[in-house]
């Protein structure tokens, strides 16, 4: 397992030199009077200690400044002139220290000249005053003819190096063909350390060989960068044309040991191509048509059948709109901007705000959230759409069959692999489950209590919940929107956090623990159980691995725009909801373009 040593300077500007106190006096308490004849020179006394090893927070492996090859450049002047560009004096750590370099307190002699003075002095990666400037100090002084002048300084955070490795040596990136000439295809790998941090800075080994990734694929594969040595930002590769079912990523760092404690690993994503599917960017309203010429005022949750037409809804129309393979756009039910609660065939039908559908492969059926009317309803194959949980216009959470139950914004169904629907009941904090049989029941949060606690059943606390998707195994995945969180739910009912800091509100790739959303609003999973977030409030697409490790997909963190392209060139505004087809593909509702998106 292949290991690489960061060099010092790229982290030590958060971590200056100190100066920590200026005396005078050789210990006697006399001390001589201040020259105000000729300035005579005098004895300057440098003491600093050196901090042992230790272990950062995030798990690297910390080795101080090498007494070996260290130094230290004094520059020296009056208080009212510039310090000069050469240093006054140089002195190397190594003869004034033992060879073990930290844990330990230190001194040098330097002669200088007497008065006020400015001392500015700065540690050295090399010695003789050369190499990388490791930290710097500056302090103003009175140096007294006669005395033993002293500066005490503290060397915290003097870094000569951060011991890493590789969790393994190469990665294999799969490449998604779009056609027979594939459109072009962006690769980020970022490297990261145990804690998910990005690693920044140069790259080399003991030697000061650069560490050096390569990119190699098969089929003839084109590389804008087929490599990059001694990175200053991260290890950030793209490749801009891909013509090969796999790209291969290597790393090599010269001789480097492997006797550290904190691996660092790749992470990688084979970034989306955006394209827009249905709508006009920034045009609203309701007209069918074909996929260039129909348009949605802001829609909201999506669901694809298994003949993959993508059923959407389009909230602010009050309809269920249909999208077929050709591109064509139909309303299934519901009147344009006719808001109600009127059951009834197609176009006598009508909803109030419906936010999310969910499709049933075993039925044929579409299953709406209609918000508003804090009810269920269901659209058969033929158009007709009737109540079948809690009734429109009566709110509630209490559970019960049928009519008898309440919801008071359910702003998001989904289905499992028997039939059962789930629900997130939005302003009463928790999801409900209704069986094949129309009996509702509470299966995690507790009605009306806002909040985050991890449990079961009614130990649980959500925040605004807005999206779900059930996988094979019965699991429910919840966007916690208001809480900023991933969560699931077993069907047993508990809860536990699967990526996200509670209240983040900002954008952040990386473990589960360390990453950071803002107010997420749809979720779909595909077969390898990885999740597909609608970041809304990032306006990004981001993908959450099994086991909690968030990349980005496709948008660029915060930045809203409407513009198609490959991975973070891509823009979107207020994605909502997302699901995938049984090909692959993905489909986003972009809320506030008012238009469709689909990432291949």
């Amino acid at each position: 397992m292949p290991h690489v040593r960061l060099a010092a300077v790229a982290i030590l500007a958060l971590l200056p030199l100190a100066i920590v106190s200026a005396c005078s006096g050789g210990g006697s308490g006399n001390r001589a009077a201040p020259v105000t004849a000729t300035p005579q020179n005098a004895t300057l006394v440098l003491q600093f200690s050196v901090p042992a090893r230790v272990a950062s927070a995030s798990g690297r492996r910390v080795s101080y400044v090498s007494t070996a090859t260290a130094s230290f450049g004094i520059f020296i002047a009056p208080t009212a002139a510039l310090l000069p560009t050469l240093p006054t004096a140089s002195v190397d750590v190594g003869p004034n220290c033992t060879p073990s370099g930290g844990g330990q307190t230190c001194s040098t002699t330097v002669t200088v000249p007497t008065g006020s003075v400015v001392v500015n002095v700065r540690a050295y990666a090399g010695s003789h005053a050369t190499g990388a400037i490791l930290g710097a100090g500056t302090t103003t002084v009175t140096i007294y003819a006669n005395a033993v002048n002293h500066v005490a300084l503290a060397l915290t955070g003097i870094v000569g190096s951060i011991d890493l490795t590789f969790a393994t040596p190469s990665a294999i990136i799969p490449v998604a063909i779009a056609s027979a000439t594939p459109a072009p295809i962006g690769v980020t790998v970022t490297a990261r350390d145990l804690a998910g941090v990005a690693v920044v800075g140069a790259y080399a080994d003991a030697s000061g060989v650069p560490l050096t990734i390569t990119l190699s694929a098969s089929g003839g594969a084109q590389f804008s960068l087929a490599n990059l040595s001694a990175a200053t930002s991260g290890i950030m590769l793209d490749i801009s044309a891909v013509n090969a079912a796999t790209v291969a990523i290597s790393a090599s760092a010269g001789a480097i040991p492997v006797t550290t404690p904190a691996p660092l690993t790749f992470t990688y994503t084979a970034a989306g191509v955006v394209s827009t599917f249905a709508g006009t960017a920034g045009s609203s309203g309701s007209n069918d048509g074909n996929h260039a010429t129909a348009h949605f005022m802001h829609p909201g949750g999506i669901a694809v059948d298994a003949a993959h037409a993508v059923y959407v809804a389009d909230v602010d129309n009050d309809e269920v709109r249909k999208i077929a393979t050709d591109g064509t756009v139909t309303t299934v039910a519901g009147a344009p901007q006719h808001s109600g609660n009127q059951d009834g065939n197609g176009s006598n039908a009508h909803f109030s705000a419906p936010t999310g559908v969910a499709a049933d492969s075993i039925s044929n059926a579409i299953y709406v959230a209609d918000g508003s009317n804090g009810a269920i309803r269901k659209i058969a194959s033929d158009g007709t759409v009737t109540t079948i949980a809690g009734l429109s216009m009566t709110y509630g959470d209490s559970d019960g069959m049928g009519a008898s139950a309440r919801f008071t914004y359910p702003a998001a169904i989904a289905t499992d692999a028997l039939g059962n629907l789930y629900v997130a009941d939005s302003m009463r904090h928790t999801i409900r489950k209704i069986t094949t049989t129309g009996s509702v029941s509470t299966l995690a949060g507790i009605p009306g209590s806002q909040g985050w606690a991890d449990g079961t059943g009614a130990s649980a606390l959500f925040n605004a919940p807005s999206a779900l998707v059930v996988d094979s195994h019965g699991n429910v995945y919840v966007a916690d929107s208001s809480n900023d969180l991933i969560r699931k739910i077993t069907s047993a009912g508990t809860v536990s956090t699967l990526a996200g800091v509670r209240n983040c509100s900002n954008y952040v790739d990386g473990p589960g623990t360390i990453a950071c959303f803002d107010d997420p609003a749809g979720i779909t999973i595909d077969s390898s159980n990885n999740l597909y977030v609608a970041d809304t409030g990032n306006n990004v697409i981001r993908k959450v691995s099994p086991s909690g490790f968030v990349t980005t997909l496709a948008g660029f963190g915060r930045h809203a725009g409407s513009s198609d392209g490959t991975g973070a060139v891509a823009r979107l505004d207020g994605p909502t909801g997302i699901a995938f087809d049984a090909n692959g593909t993905l489909y986003v509702s972009d809320r506030n373009n008012h238009i469709l998106r689909v990432i291949r």
